[in-house]
């Protein structure tokens, strides 16, 4: 984000760089864990049923329009919770060890 403020040709950097290539494959790769992820969660619905988690619950879940969740928006939320859990969980380590 610091980059984005500083360099005025990030977009340019971004996309004709080493740390931007890096960057967009660690991107591909979170979307495809996430996209895995929901691909097996409803290849077996069964299971779905019978366990009550938080992706079974969006995945059930409708817009107004009595519409489903797409495929991408459940991949936004997986990704939003992957990234707050490992923000806290960073933050309880940080914390632990001013606290030791």
């Amino acid at each position: 984000m610091n980059n984005r403020i500083e360099n005025p040709f990030w977009k340019f950097t971004k996309l004709f760089t080493e740390k931007g290539r890096k960057m967009r494959e660690m991107c591909d790769y979170l979307s495809t864990f996430a996209y895995d992820i929901i691909k097996k969660h409803r290849s077996n619905p069964e299971a779905s049923k019978d366990h009550r988690d938080i992706l079974n619950i969006f995945m059930n879940a409708q817009h107004d329009n009595e519409e489903k969740l797409t495929d991408k928006e459940l991949r936004d939320i997986i990704l939003n919770f992957i990234i707050a859990g490992r923000d806290t969980t960073a933050q309880v380590v940080i914390l632990w060890r001013m606290l030791l």
